[in-house]
């Protein structure tokens, strides 16, 4: 039930076990430009920007 609540709020959502990913919304999906299927199982700091990339504002 969850999934549909999670899946229907139109926010980039994600799951995170143990520093993997165990479940993406489609929203969180868009965000990032890969499919759900390729997201769940990957380890979340990789899909996290570099310090040096970060603009300071």
């Amino acid at each position: 039930m969850y999934r549909t609540i999670v899946g229907n709020t139109g926010t980039a959502i994600m799951f995170v076990d143990d520093g993997t990913i165990v479940y993406a919304s489609t929203e969180f999906e868009t965000c990032f430009g890969h499919p759900r299927t390729s997201l769940v199982g990957q380890i979340f700091w990789d899909y996290l920007p570099d310090e040096s990339d970060i603009g300071s504002g």
